[in-house]
């Protein structure tokens, strides 16, 4: 596993951004269309592509209908969290693929570093 500094819900719009971020050794935990993926892998088998991230919303309330962007309740995804990265996992990577997100990286590094007590 990569240690180091990762970055999520970025607006990156070109892969001129993504690899300068590679150069500084910033690892990106990117989702496509948006952050909403993550989410949604918590709580359903499957992700549908969507053209934006207003969709991801959409589909997301649909299955949360409490959910509200600016109130996420960490409640509602906690014993969801290893079936996403399980889920995330078989999607392909971002940022090419639709829907992905590479938050999963994230979270095992956390893991890692509990593990180790250096967290």
């Amino acid at each position: 596993m990569k240690r180091g500094l990762y970055a999520t819900s970025m607006n990156l719009t070109s892969h001129q951004q993504i690899d300068d971020a590679a150069s500084r050794q910033v690892n990106l935990a990117l989702s496509v269309p948006s952050f909403e993926v993550w989410l949604i892998l918590h709580i359903s088998e499957g992700c549908p592509g969507f053209n934006t991230a207003a969709q991801a919303e959409r589909f997301l309330k649909s299955l949360l209908p409490g959910w509200t962007k600016t109130t996420l309740n960490f409640a509602d995804f906690r014993d969801g969290i290893d079936k996403a990265v399980t889920r995330a996992k078989r999607l392909d990577e971002p940022p090419e693929a639709n829907p992905s997100t590479a938050v999963w990286r994230l979270i095992e590094s956390l893991k890692e570093l509990r593990q180790n007590k250096t967290l």
